[in-house]
């Protein structure tokens, strides 16, 4: 049976205007959402990836922060690729099935794409191919911030839509904002507080762009922009003269094979020289290693050690995964009470995927109290930020009315959030419970159970 879950969101805002299923064989999600810890750029292959940051989302080197009214908005797609970085948000009970409203940013990487009328143009142009009854006027013309609108009254099988989209060059990529209205035309007071709020977005930075930039500073610039050949050349005698920081970063470049020969051995010895030093991220990456064995025996235990050294550093990442090794790890490093203490301090630091492990303790009882309530409110709390996993785990709470009111219109929607964000177990889990007649899963249910025995 082909599933009816639609497939993650692909970065072309075309894509808006289509709904795809995705067939049972496709495994992945489309997009990743994952970075490599502080450089905020994201990896070229699976395991370094997750040697990195845990495959958990963080957010690129500039970001927006969106200014809607608390609650009544939720994340239903982000993702981080080598080339974009993007979040869609909509409102409380809307996917991107079924939305009327939708808060788009999406920053594309790369100092070389700032012709914003050029690209305000193409896109126009496909749109237009697409769609000939669009229209659209300009708003404002900068050549490093315009903004302008476009909708049309219905097409083909489309309802009516109506944009309002900003193009800001950034200091590391162009970026897009917009708000998108489907189903019928902006009305004059709905445009005019929509305008207000897209054009008084602001794109965050991690490092300031004021003043002269220090050459560390210049070489994560010329990371972060891709420019990996510029970055190794500024960092490698920065590192050959003792700099911590630049060691750890060198070091991430040699985990990815940016702008060097990917070498997971010189990897481990550029973190092991900053580790030398103190340099707190860098016992975070070096323990990364060792947890996944990356050029070295895999070494919970020493993993541990290391993450325990870069937490009382203050890497919030590294507190979070003191817990999940404490939860997850062998059985003589394994402290579940302990782990639940690493999670709320990762949380209360900024590492909000901890509150999706503070749920599963709750629910699970281990570590915790077992308490369904409190698990669903956690799951809540991190679903509504875009967690794919809380995402899921909430709707299988719905499903079966544990800690939260049965509701298969609930499971079924946060479940469908989960897997457009590439979450495998919440398509399998729907597939399994809701488009599997009564009788058939009765049947496999049976089957499973006289295997079992």
């Amino acid at each position: 049976m082909t599933s009816m879950l639609p497939e993650s969101r692909p970065a072309a805002i075309l894509r808006r205007f289509h709904v795809h299923p995705f067939g049972r064989g496709l495994r992945r999600a489309v997009f990743a959402a994952c970075a490599v810890a502080l450089s905020g750029m994201p990896s070229a292959s699976a395991d370094a990836c997750e040697a990195m940051t845990g495959g958990e989302y963080t957010e690129p080197p500039e970001y927006v922060a969106f200014d809607l009214p608390e609650g009544s908005w939720h994340v239903a797609f982000r993702g981080l690729s080598a080339s974009y970085a993007r979040k869609e948000l909509v409102p409380p009970d809307e996917t991107l099935v079924d939305w009327t409203q939708l808060v788009t940013w999406h920053v594309t990487f790369g100092r070389n794409r700032f012709d914003l009328p050029t690209a305000k143009d193409a896109f126009l142009s496909s749109l237009k191919s697409q769609c000939k009854s669009v229209q659209t006027r300009d708003i404002q013309s900068n050549p490093l911030d315009l903004i302008y609108e476009w909708w049309h009254e219905g097409c083909y099988d489309r309802p009516p839509q109506h944009e309002i989209m900003r193009l800001v060059a950034g200091a590391t990529g162009t970026h897009t904002i917009s708000y998108g209205r489907k189903g019928r035309h902006l009305d004059a007071e709905e445009r005019a507080q929509w305008l207000e709020r897209v054009s008084a977005a602001k794109i965050q930075r991690r490092i300031p762009m004021e003043g002269k930039l220090s050459d560390f500073d210049q070489a994560q610039m010329h990371v972060w922009n891709g420019e990996y050949d510029a970055g190794v050349k500024r960092l490698m005698p920065l590192a050959e003269k003792g700099k911590a920081e630049a060691q750890e970063l060198l070091g991430r470049l040699y985990v990815e094979g940016w702008g060097v020969t990917k070498d997971y051995g010189k990897a481990r010895e550029w973190f092991e020289k900053a580790v030398e030093k103190k340099h707190a991220r860098a016992a975070y990456s070096l323990g990364h290693l060792h947890d996944l064995g990356l050029g070295v025996p895999a070494d919970p235990k020493k993993a541990l050690e290391l993450y325990r050294v870069a937490a009382k550093g203050g890497i919030a990442d590294a507190e979070g995964r003191v817990g999940y090794l404490l939860v997850n790890g062998p059985s003589d490093i394994a402290n579940p009470t302990e782990a639940y203490k690493w999670f709320e301090l990762a949380l209360k630091n900024g590492h909000t995927h901890a509150r999706f492990w503070l749920g599963r303790l709750h629910e699970d009882g281990i570590g915790a109290e077992k308490d369904a309530l409190r698990a669903a409110k956690l799951y809540q709390e991190s679903a509504r930020e875009g967690e794919p996993d809380a995402q899921y785990r909430l709707g299988r709470l719905y499903a079966t009315g544990e800690g939260v009111e049965k509701s298969e219109a609930d499971a079924k929607k946060w479940l469908i959030r989960a897997a457009m964000q590439g979450n495998e177990s919440a398509r399998d889990y729907y597939n399994q419970n809701f488009l599997i007649a009564p009788e058939a899963r009765e049947e496999a249910t049976e089957e499973e159970t006289e295997d079992e025995a």
